[in-house]
C-alpha cells in the first residue's frame, strides 16, 4: 500500500513538472513570435513610403537654348550707277560669304522614356527663337555691262538682326549609358527643321550630343550641321561723292551652318 502511494506521488510530480515546462515552453514560444510579427511590421512600415515610389524620365519639357557658330555660302550684288548724260551702268558682283550666328530659344516637348530601366527614348520638341547673324564678303569679282571686270580679296560686312521670328521643330533619340541614383548621363541623335521668318530661308538639321540629368534637371550639348535653303535680299540706294547715284541689290545663299548648341530643361 505505502508502495502504491509512493508510485502515485512521483507519477504527479512528474506531471506538475511536464505541465510547468509545457507552459514555459509555450511562453518563449508565444513571445518569439510575437517578436518576430513586430519587427516585420517595422520593415514593412520603413520600406513603403518614398523608396518604393517609381521614378520616370518621361514627362513635359520646357526649356532655354542657346547657340553660335559659322559656315559658309555665296552672294551676289547686283550695281547700278545712274551717270548724268551717259546713262544707267550695270554690274554683277559676287562674292564669297563667311557667317557668324548667334541664337536663342525657348522651347517646350515631350520625352518619353521605354522598360523597366528607362534606357531608350525619344523626345520632340518646338521652339520659338531670335538671333543675331554677321556676314563677312570676300574675294569679290564684279562684271560691268561693257565687259570690264573688277575684283579683289578686300571683305564687306554685312549685319542682320532677325528678331525674333525662327520657329521649328526638332525629333530625338536618346540612349543612357549611365544611371545612378538621380543622375543620368546619354546620347542623343536627332534632326529639325527650322524657318527663319524675317530672313526667308530655312535649315535642315542633324544633330548629335550628349545630355545629362539631375532628378527633373536636363542639361544638353549638342552639335548641329544646319543645311540652308533659300536666299536673303535687300536694295539699297545712295549718292557717293561724286553725286552717282548707286543702287545695290544684295543677295546672300548661305550654304551651310554649323552651330554648338547648349540647352536647359525641366521636367514635369
Amino acid at each position: 500500500m505505502i508502495k502504491n502511494k509512493v508510485v502515485l506521488g512521483s507519477l504527479l510530480a512528474f506531471s506538475l513538472l511536464g505541465a510547468k515546462d509545457i507552459n514555459i515552453q509555450d511562453s518563449q514560444d508565444k513571445t518569439k513570435t510575437d517578436l518576430q510579427t513586430n519587427m516585420e511590421v517595422k520593415e514593412i512600415k520603413t520600406t513603403t513610403p518614398l523608396e518604393t515610389e517609381k521614378k520616370t524620365k518621361t514627362g513635359i519639357l520646357v526649356g532655354v537654348e542657346l547657340g553660335f557658330g559659322g559656315g559658309s555660302g555665296k552672294g551676289e550684288i547686283k550695281e547700278s550707277q545712274v551717270i548724268p548724260e551717259e546713262g544707267v551702268i550695270h554690274g554683277t558682283g559676287y562674292y564669297d560669304i563667311s557667317p557668324f550666328n548667334f541664337n536663342a530659344k525657348i522651347f517646350g516637348g515631350y520625352q518619353k522614356y521605354f522598360g523597366e530601366n528607362e534606357t531608350f527614348g525619344f523626345n520632340v520638341k518646338g521652339s520659338l527663337g531670335f538671333g543675331f547673324l554677321h556676314y563677312d564678303f570676300a574675294n569679290y569679282k564684279v562684271i560691268y555691262d561693257d565687259g570690264s571686270i573688277e575684283s579683289g580679296s578686300g571683305k564687306t560686312s554685312f549685319i542682320s538682326n532677325y528678331i525674333p521670328l525662327s520657329v521649328g521643330v526638332e525629333a530625338n533619340f536618346l540612349y543612357d549609358f549611365f544611371q545612378k541614383a538621380e543622375h543620368t548621363i546619354g546620347l542623343n541623335v536627332g534632326v529639325g527643321y527650322s524657318f527663319v521668318y524675317n530672313i526667308c530661308y530655312s535649315l535642315v538639321s542633324p544633330k548629335i550630343g550628349i545630355h545629362y540629368y539631375y532628378g527633373r534637371h536636363q542639361v544638353e550639348f549638342n552639335f548641329s550641321f544646319d543645311k540652308a535653303f533659300g536666299e536673303i535680299k535687300s536694295a539699297n540706294s545712295f549718292y557717293n561723292s561724286d553725286f552717282i547715284e548707286q543702287i545695290f541689290t544684295i543677295k546672300t545663299k548661305p550654304d551651310y551652318f554649323y552651330t554648338f548648341n547648349l540647352s536647359y530643361a525641366y521636367r514635369f
